[in-house]
């Protein structure tokens, strides 16, 4: 049998073969690289590869004469064994037994280096996802575009925050009461669903509300938060407004179904 032919043959029917899965195909793929290497090492010697003379188990040696020429390689003559590379892949120390050396104190001074080529073999399967399916999305409407101006108050306390210098945060933007708890000295805040960057006055604006302070309380909550900064009393109107129309916007929302 000549298993080099049949190898070439078996890839041929591989290539033709169109019913069968890329998994197996590399498989199949595999095992006749192996084979092939398996088939050549086996077959190698001093003869047919980098093997020197010396290393090869099998050499038969032959009986000659004894000519002018001296033992060993030939002046002029080029070497078939593999070159040492300057950068290994891994280097192993093989350690010394030192209970075979003569006594006497020792030094490292340096290594007797061989490099070995070995083959190293593996399957690597790539799967590649193409472009998925984009579907467009509708555009999110903005918080003032969620309101209906037929409402004079609201549209006016709009036109008045457009006008007023934006005082951005991260804001929780739904600070009613049972969001809020109380823990011994500590004030905890749950349900973090609509935090984003808002103006701070939207989530002061809303404690105020939630808590039914009075103008006295409002104003000790407030100086508490701004210390001795300014208070924007046209913000604190406008958001007020807003706070209220959207919470009835919202239960307007709710009886509908529509949350």
């Amino acid at each position: 049998m000549n298993i080099t032919n049949s190898i070439e043959e078996a890839r041929v029917l591989l290539a033709n073969e169109k019913n069968i899965s890329s998994a197996l195909r590399v498989s199949i793929e595999l095992i006749l690289t192996l084979v092939t290497l398996i088939v050549n090492k086996k077959g190698l010697n001093s003869k047919n590869s980098s093997i020197p003379p010396s290393q090869d188990p099998n050499r038969e040696k032959e009986s000659r004469a004894k000519g002018k020429r001296k033992v060993g390689g030939q002046k002029g003559h080029k070497g078939t064994t593999l070159k040492a590379v300057e950068k290994p892949d891994e280097i192993k120390i093989i350690k010394l037994d030192k209970r075979k050396l003569p006594k006497g104190e020792y030094r490292v001074v340096g290594y007797d280096k061989r490099q070995v080529f070995d083959i190293d073999i593996s399957t690597i399967v790539t799967e590649y996802y193409s472009t998925p399916k984009i579907k467009t999305r509708k555009k999110q409407n903005s918080f003032k575009e969620h309101f209906s101006f037929k409402n004079k108050k609201v549209k006016k306390a709009f036109s008045i925050l457009d006008k007023e210098p934006k005082e951005y945060a991260l804001g929780h933007n739904d600070l009613h009461a049972r969001n809020i708890i109380f823990y011994k000295t500590s004030i905890k805040l749950i349900d973090w669903e609509y935090t984003r960057y808002s103006d701070i006055y939207f989530d002061l604006v809303s404690i105020m509300i939630e808590y039914k302070l009075n103008t006295k309380d409002s104003n000790t909550f407030l100086r508490s938060y701004f210390g001795r900064k300014k208070i924007n009393r046209k913000k604190l109107k406008a958001f007020t407004i807003i706070y209220k129309a959207l919470w009835r916007l919202w239960f307007e929302k709710l009886a509908k179904g529509e949350l």
